[in-house]
């Protein structure tokens, strides 16, 4: 069906009338809204104007307050509970105070108060101690059931031991009682020997670029600008200095206790890093760097530095060089790779504790 011009024309001011009544309708009922709000608050108005008409500004005035009242009442409920949370902390100020005063009445509650909290420190700092002595005789418990058991989980090598040592009757009492001997024997001597350690190194460790880990019997470097050369495996003047004081008197204490120890471990430590290669191509050629400089620690520590000869042939059948490549990485505190911290050198004592217990527990088998 066609239309003509005029037709079309009429048809669109037909719509365009709808719309605007339809506006017109909208904009009707929120004037009769606002008609409404307003008829309910001229009184009130009037009261405040003293029965004087307002002006178009003061309406605004009024409009922008009501339209603040929400945030005005939200903001009210905030300063309340910050009011409440504050007459909460004085209220429990009050009685610290009100404490203090009981405990000590001829002394400021400050000071009482310092006063109980020094006395309350040691306790903390006691049981922050024992909290870490357990935590490292979990820890040599676990490296215990390692060396004992390496393809079980620790967890499980543990428990077997303590069904093995519970007290029982008859040949079960008597290797529980055996085991649990060997085992106080073994902690003693781990103890002598970090005690030996500190005693006689402990002054010259932060002289000589060094720490003592008495939990794994360590003796670590960690500064590699004073180790070796960067890609190389030759010993600086720095380092050939550090072990001419050190390797003697180190290698002394250990042969006090060589009964006791299994094994010396030289171990050189890598970053992930080899020049722009990382991964499985950078591991290889650190792993034979790690070796050498290792078996240079070594070759120079029982050929040029000041010991003995039974100690030197002790060192030859119970020291090993042993290049770890960065298999064992440090990290920092965020979690990532400290590249610096991980070229290292690690002296590690093992004790001969697996040995020692098979013993015991296979009497003539080792």
């Amino acid at each position: 069906m066609g239309l003509t011009m005029a037709e079309v024309l009429l048809l669109l001011l037909f719509l365009l009338l709808l719309a605007l009544a339809s506006r017109l309708a909208l904009q009707a009922k929120k004037l009769e809204s606002t008609q409404a709000v307003v008829r309910t608050l001229e009184p009130l108005l009037n009261s405040l104007t003293a029965g004087g008409e307002l002006t178009p500004q003061q309406v605004q005035d009024l409009a922008r307050d009501l339209a603040d009242a929400a945030r005005l009442r939200r903001e009210n409920g905030r300063l309340q509970s910050q009011l409440a949370d504050a007459s909460k902390r004085v209220d429990e100020l009050a009685r610290l105070e009100a404490r203090a005063n009981q405990i000590n009445p001829n002394d400021p509650p400050a000071t009482t108060l310092r006063k109980g909290l020094e006395r309350m420190t040691p306790q903390f700092e006691s049981t922050l101690a024992e909290l870490r002595r357990r935590s490292q005789t979990q820890e040599e418990m676990e490296r215990e059931a390692r060396r004992i058991s390496p393809n079980a989980p620790p967890e499980v090598t543990i428990a077997s031991a303590l069904r093995q040592a519970r007290p029982g009757t008859g040949d079960d009492e008597k290797l529980g009682g055996q085991i649990r001997e060997r085992v106080a024997v073994l902690r003693d001597t781990e103890e002598r020997l970090n005690r030996d350690l500190r005693n006689t190194l402990g002054g010259q460790l932060d002289t000589l670029k060094a720490e003592l880990d008495p939990k794994s019997l360590t003796l670590r470097f960690n500064r590699p600008d004073l180790l070796f050369e960067q890609g190389k495996a030759a010993l600086r003047p720095g380092f050939e200095r550090i072990l001419n004081q050190l390797f003697p008197e180190y290698l002394r204490i250990l042969y006090r206790f060589k009964d006791d120890i299994e094994e010396v471990r030289i171990e050189g430590h890598t970053s992930s890093e080899w020049g722009a290669q990382v991964g499985l191509p950078a591991y290889f050629p650190n792993m034979a760097l790690s070796q050498e400089r290792t078996r240079a620690v070594l070759e120079y520590g029982l050929t040029k530095t000041d010991l003995p000869p039974e100690i030197v042939e002790w060192g030859r059948k119970s020291i090993t060089a042993n290049g770890l490549s960065s298999s064992r990485p440090r990290a920092t505190a965020e979690g990532t790779e400290d590249s610096d911290a991980s070229r290292r050198v690690e002296f590690r004592v093992l004790m001969k504790a697996k040995e020692q217990l098979l013993q015991i527990v296979e009497p003539g088998k080792r």
